[in-house]
């Protein structure tokens, strides 16, 4: 099991120079830079751009792609209070770019991903393979309020600020599980399409029904 502190990044080199002394503890970080190997690559701890705020002083590893931490703080639940649907997505090393963060691109995927969860508690899913009418992302923006690097994991929530008579918009919120503060903020607006004549529709009853029952108090505007 890889441990990590969390104001470190981990990251590879393959200079035989950086490889661990004869005799030194690869799982200490503090002995030694280098804190594990991968094949030929070595992973070095190295001081993340901004301080971690983790309530724990270490991140355990079961392997190389999903590193949580082992305890939260209030502000993370508290950030996505009134957002019915939460997914949990594992920061990837891939998921990051050149400048050593997650790429702004890869946020997009995230929102993408409880977009999905969404639609399946609403089950428009089912609907649209039974009737072939189903929801369409129309449009989707993302405001970055700070960068995030591997390893963390993010809560990623959506919730309806707005119905309308043939679409909805949606509130996403990604937050950091290791800074325990909000990463990403974005919106999208989802229109209701029949697959088969290529034209939006008007929200289907029990789609707005299921809506309406998952969240609490939305309002309905009707455009």
């Amino acid at each position: 099991m890889l441990r990590c502190s969390p104001n470190a990044l981990c990251s590879a080199t393959d200079r035989d120079d950086d490889a661990p002394s004869e005799g030194a503890d690869s799982n200490d970080f503090m002995s030694s830079r280098v804190i594990g190997r991968l094949g030929n690559v070595y992973l070095k701890a190295m001081p993340m751009a901004t301080p971690c705020e983790a309530n724990t002083d270490l991140l355990e590893c079961s392997n190389l792609d999903s590193c949580v931490t082992t305890s939260l703080g209030p502000d993370v639940t508290q950030s996505l209070d009134g957002y019915p649907v939460v997914i949990e997505v594992p920061v990837r090393w891939g998921d990051m770019d050149a400048f050593q963060h997650v790429n702004n691109i890869v946020y997009f995927q995230y929102f993408e991903g409880v977009r999905i969860e969404y639609f399946h508690r609403i089950h428009a899913m089912d609907h649209l393979r039974e009737t072939g009418v189903g929801p369409i992302l129309a449009s989707t923006q993302c405001r970055f309020r700070f960068p995030v690097t591997y390893p963390d994991t993010l809560l990623v929530g959506a919730k309806v600020t707005e119905l309308g008579e043939d679409r909805f918009t949606h509130r996403y919120l990604a937050v950091s599980q290791v800074h325990e503060k909000v990463a990403a903020a974005g919106d999208g607006v989802v229109v209701t399409f029949d697959y088969q004549t290529n034209q939006k529709v008007p929200i289907p009853a029990q789609i707005r029904q299921r809506i309406y029952e998952l969240e609490n108090g939305l309002k309905e505007n009707n455009r």
